[in-house]
């Protein structure tokens, strides 16, 4: 039982890290393509 919360834990854990990293892409890439807009202008 103690195993099964565990692996829980870590998948939880796991889709936390995947999606605060895609939050950080996403938002980067936003101010990226904003810096480029910018540059062009």
């Amino acid at each position: 039982m103690a195993t099964f919360v565990s692996v829980v834990i870590c998948i939880q854990i796991v889709l936390v890290i995947v999606s605060v990293y895609i939050w950080l892409a996403w938002k980067f890439g936003r101010v990226n393509l904003e810096i480029k807009r910018e540059k062009k202008g």
